[in-house]
C-alpha cells in the first residue's frame, strides 16, 4: 500500500490526478494475471466511477455492469480478482435500498 492511500485513509486529501489514473490503467493492461473481463470493470470503475479527490468509487454492482457491457455476476467476480490483487479495496454496506459496493483505487 502506497503512503498516498494511507493518507487518504488517514483522513488527508490528495487529489489523484488523471495521470494518476491512467498508470494504473498501464500497469494493469500488462498483468496477465487479470482477465479480459476483470481489465474492463477496472477501467470502468476507475475512469467512469472514481472520485478524484477522495480515491473512492460508489456505483452499484448494476452500473457498472452496464458501463462495461458485462453481466452483474462478472463485475462481482472481478472486483474480487482486483481487491485479491491489490488493485481496489472493497467494502460493502450493510444493505438496504442504496446498497453500494464501495471501492478505492490503489493509486
Amino acid at each position: 500500500m502506497t503512503d498516498d492511500i494511507q493518507d487518504r485513509r488517514a483522513g488527508g486529501k490528495k487529489k489523484i490526478t488523471l495521470l494518476d489514473k491512467v498508470k494504473l490503467v498501464v500497469r494493469m493492461c500488462g498483468d496477465v494475471r487479470l482477465s479480459d473481463a476483470a481489465f474492463r470493470v477496472a477501467v470502468a470503475e476507475l475512469l467512469g466511477f472514481s472520485n478524484t479527490l477522495t480515491g473512492q468509487c460508489n456505483p452499484s454492482v448494476r452500473l457498472i455492469a452496464k458501463a462495461c457491457a458485462k453481466c452483474r455476476d462478472t463485475v462481482i467476480a472481478a472486483n474480487r480478482k482486483l481487491a485479491m490483487l491489490g488493485y481496489m479495496s472493497v467494502s460493502q454496506s450493510n444493505g438496504g435500498r442504496n446498497r453500494r459496493t464501495a471501492l478505492e483505487d490503489a493509486l
